[in-house]
């Protein structure tokens, strides 16, 4: 159907369609919440100011300092997990990518007793890492390779993940997450360190 013969049609109907009156108690429903809106906009300004006691604000303000304190202790926890849980994240991987060497890691307190020790406050005849660097001066060759580079890498990484757990350790105190993961580095380090004295050796 046209748009124009439609419009003839829709005028020809609206005349004859029948008109609504609405019921008396619609008129009543309207009329009293009229005079209910205006009831109360009169009596608002006339209600008398609540004022809580003194009581009541202490207690809001305890509520609002045990949840700062509780924030604030979650933030510190925060940072040491996070720490925790990168570095366990690097020991599985090394752990996956070095399982064809058939390489086990092995919790040892005797390992623990051994390398928590500051390196710098050791012999220079007890620390393998500088007996290493020594022996590289004397054979490049052997230091040159790919399996040993590798192993100096990962055991450079080692270092620096130790380092990061001790500053941790020392920033907001020791934690069973912090002192699992530095165990596990501990021992990465005491397997890459054999790993490279062998290779010199051979």
């Amino acid at each position: 159907m046209k748009k124009l013969e439609f419009e003839s049609i829709l005028k020809n109907v609206i005349p004859n369609l029948p008109e609504y009156e609405p019921g008396k108690e619609v008129w009543e429903s309207i009329s009293s919440n009229l005079d209910f809106d205006a009831e109360l906009n009169k009596t608002l300004p006339h209600l008398p100011d609540y004022q809580p006691d003194q009581n009541s604000w202490e207690k809001i303000e305890h509520r609002l300092n045990k949840k700062r304190r509780s924030t604030k202790v979650v933030q510190i926890l925060r940072i040491p997990v996070g720490v925790a849980a990168s570095i366990l994240l690097f020991v599985a991987v090394y752990s996956i990518l070095n399982s064809n060497h058939s390489t086990t890691l092995h919790y040892s307190e005797e390992l623990v007793e051994e390398w928590t020790n500051n390196e710098a406050d050791r012999p220079v005849k007890d620390n393998p890492e500088i007996l290493i660097e020594e022996a590289c001066q004397k054979a490049t060759y052997i230091c040159e390779s790919e399996e040993f580079t590798e192993k100096k890498m990962l055991l450079d990484k080692v270092n620096q993940e130790l380092q990061n757990v001790n500053r941790e350790i020392n920033r907001y105190g020791s934690s069973l997450s912090l002192e699992k993961a530095k165990i596990k580095l501990e021992n990465l380090k005491a397997e890459a360190l054999k790993d490279l004295i062998k290779q010199i050796q051979s």
